[in-house]
């Protein structure tokens, strides 16, 4: 029991916040224990030191060998053993989710599916959702493209070849520099069909928020959208 715990004593700790983490504690600190306010028993209060930290952990229940905290991710236990058995019962569960991973996915289409005919306006933001997202891709597309374009620029001024007549380096750049506008034109042209996508998309969901593109400073085009 937990009231039985002196300064000095050891205590277990799991901790599966983020990762699952087990580590050794050193009691440096309790209190006496008193009679919860709510009724559930007798509670005090332990400062467990880990490393070079100290922690006060409240109301643990002064007459059991285990506490729990965030919803069952922390486990502060007397004995190695309840942390092992805990470290299993997570590992079974964790394999049994990888071994049915299909099952689960196919799970949440078909519950995304029932939603959609039991909620008009699930499937409504779902579709908006799924729209918006085709739309982000193909933006990201033309910012690869534009990436190309101002790299074959920057080649085009930064090129370290023998020397060539001025006229053959005109003729040259001419080539490039209709390669670039063909490709801008072509890249005009998507933009303005996204965003006709883009505004059918939000007529249709009756939603107003207009998108617009613009061109900044370091050669690079940023997406502004405002309500």
């Amino acid at each position: 029991m937990f009231s039985a715990l002196n300064q000095g004593s050891l205590v277990y700790i799991l901790d599966k916040t983020k990762n699952v983490k087990f580590s050794i504690g050193e009691v440096v600190g309790t209190t006496v224990p008193q009679y919860a306010i709510d009724g559930s028993g007798m509670i005090m209060n332990l400062t467990i030191k880990v490393d070079d930290e100290k922690i006060e952990y409240k109301n643990v229940p002064s007459g059991a060998s285990s506490v729990s905290y965030n919803n069952g991710k922390l486990i502060i236990a007397e004995t190695k053993q309840t942390i092992q058995s805990e470290v299993e019962s997570t590992l079974h569960n964790a394999n049994y989710i990888v071994e049915h991973i299909d099952d689960y996915k196919n799970q949440i289409t078909q519950c995304e599916e029932v939603l959609k005919q039991l909620n008009p306006q699930y499937a409504k933001d779902k579709a908006r959702d799924e729209r918006i997202a085709d739309i982000e891709t193909e933006v990201a597309g033309m910012k690869d493209n534009i990436a190309k374009i101002l790299a074959a620029y920057k080649e085009v001024k930064s090129t370290d070849q023998k020397p060539i007549t001025p006229g053959q380096q005109i003729d040259r750049l001419d080539k490039r520099l209709n390669d670039i506008d063909k490709t801008i034109e072509s890249l005009q042209a998507e933009k303005e069909e996204i965003i006709k996508k883009r505004s059918s998309i939000f007529e249709g969901l009756d939603i107003k928020c207009p998108m617009k593109y613009r061109w900044v400073e370091n050669e690079k085009v940023s997406p502004v959208f405002w309500i």
